[in-house]
């Protein structure tokens, strides 16, 4: 296990550093709310929502998290050209010192195997 002392100098150290996170840029989203009964056309619970929060996750989060730690972050990911990317690509800014290159994907085109 590491020292006290030691675990300081590896996060001044983080502090001074260039990172490039690559990976899912994920926008996690979490739904709160009452369970009041059971849908009538499917057996799925109906949700009356209270509230809804929305979070960075994957890779997104790794790089919120060494921002916070004040390396200077670049994240670079793919992610699909909706609503909920436009949301992790503001949430991802605003919460610290990224830059990001983000490669947005087009509509899946998934071809029907024969058979």
């Amino acid at each position: 296990m590491l020292a006290v002392a030691e675990t300081e100098a590896i996060l001044r150290r983080a502090a001074s550093r260039r990172v490039v996170v690559v990976g899912d840029l994920i926008l996690d989203e979490y739904f709160w709310g009452e369970i009041e009964r059971i849908s009538a056309e499917a057996p799925v619970p109906v949700l009356q929502l209270r509230r809804a929060e929305h979070v960075l996750g994957g890779a997104a989060n790794v790089a919120r998290n060494l921002a916070s730690l004040g390396a200077l972050v670049s994240a670079a990911g793919v992610v699909e050209r909706t609503r909920r990317q436009r949301r992790c690509s503001t949430r991802s800014t605003r919460r610290g010192s990224i830059g990001e290159r983000l490669f947005r994907s087009g509509p899946a085109n998934h071809a029907q195997m024969p058979g």
